[in-house]
């Protein structure tokens, strides 16, 4: 490999990890990918539960 691809293959690489664990997160529900400081949401969740996401408990 020459020095431009390494430059441009490394940081991809320690990207992808954090970036699968988005789209499982988002589109497949599966959160125990790798820990994460925050938790992500699936489009499931956002769609079905948008009262829980603003603390608002209806009563």
């Amino acid at each position: 490999m020459r020095r431009g691809e390494i430059l441009q293959y490394v940081p991809l690489a320690v990207l992808m990890a954090p970036a699968i664990h988005v789209i499982f997160s988002l589109f497949v529900g599966w959160h125990d990918y790798m820990p994460f400081p925050f938790y992500v949401p699936s489009v499931f969740e956002l769609v079905t539960e948008p009262v829980h996401r603003f603390g608002n408990t209806g009563t």
